[in-house]
C-alpha cells in the first residue's frame, strides 16, 4: 500500500526560508535570544510548521537533501542549520521525531483491496486501448 510504509518516519518542526547560508547563520542569534520566531526569514510557499509531517512528504515538499539533514538533527527547542533545500537555505527546530508503525493488515485491508481493484481495471483499460489503436493504420493524405 501506498501510505503505509513500515519503519516510516513522521516530524514535526518549525522552519525558516533564507536565500543565502549567510543570512540563515547570522539569523540564529536573533532565534537564540528568544525574539519572535515568525518574524525572521523569507517569504516561500513552504509551511512555517509542520506538525507529523511524513518523511514523504517532507522529501516531496523540502527535498531529498533537506530530508536527509532533518533526519540527523536531534529533537528539541533549539533552532538547528541552516540545513539545505532544492529552494535554498532553512533553520529549523525540530520540535518531534516520531517512527510510525505500519498499521495492522486488518485495518487497511479494505484500502489495499480498492487499489488493486484500481489498478488491475486501469492496466485492462489500456491493454484493451492497445489492441484497438493495433487494429488501426493511420495514413495522411498529400
Amino acid at each position: 500500500m501506498r501510505s503505509a510504509i513500515a519503519g516510516a518516519v513522521s516530524y514535526s518542526f518549525d522552519q525558516l526560508y533564507f536565500e543565502s547560508e549567510s543570512a540563515a547563520t547570522s539569523s540564529i542569534a536573533a532565534l537564540t535570544s528568544g525574539g519572535d520566531w515568525s518574524a525572521i526569514g523569507e517569504t516561500i510557499s513552504l509551511p512555517a510548521s509542520s506538525d507529523g509531517m511524513p518523511a514523504r512528504e517532507v522529501d516531496t515538499r523540502f527535498g531529498e537533501l533537506f530530508l536527509a539533514e532533518l533526519a540527523q538533527l536531534d529533537p528539541g527547542d533549539r533552532w538547528q542549520g541552516p540545513l539545505r533545500s532544492g529552494f535554498g537555505w532553512h533553520l529549523v527546530r525540530l520540535r518531534a521525531k516520531t517512527s510510525v508503525a505500519a498499521p495492522d493488515f486488518a485495518n487497511v485491508r479494505g484500502q489495499v483491496l480498492n487499489d488493486w481493484r484500481s489498478e488491475t481495471i486501469a492496466s485492462r483499460k489500456e491493454a484493451a486501448y492497445d489492441l484497438l489503436r493495433s487494429a488501426y493504420t493511420v495514413e495522411i493524405a498529400e
